[in-house]
């Protein structure tokens, strides 16, 4: 299986399955063609822990190659 790593502006490691993208593009149509952006917003974008789930992060970052009204990217990652 196929597996993405990128670090985040904070020097972690994370990486996307192959699994986990097919997952994204399904509940996502907008961002299926939108790899390289997914893995960009992980890199640069604003970590946030979740409240809820102190082990899943939120990383978000605006995107400009999306057209309206998606604005932006927001990454969900235990």
């Amino acid at each position: 299986m196929r597996k993405w790593f990128v670090h985040d502006s904070d020097g972690r490691e994370i990486y996307l399955t192959e699994e986990q993208w097919e997952h994204i593009k399904i509940r996502h149509r907008e961002l299926r063609n939108h790899l390289d952006e997914v893995l960009n917003t992980v890199r640069r974008g604003k970590r946030r822990q979740q409240p809820q789930d102190p082990q899943a992060f939120v990383y978000r970052l605006r995107c400009v190659t999306l057209r309206p009204p998606f604005s932006g990217i927001q990454d969900g990652l235990v």
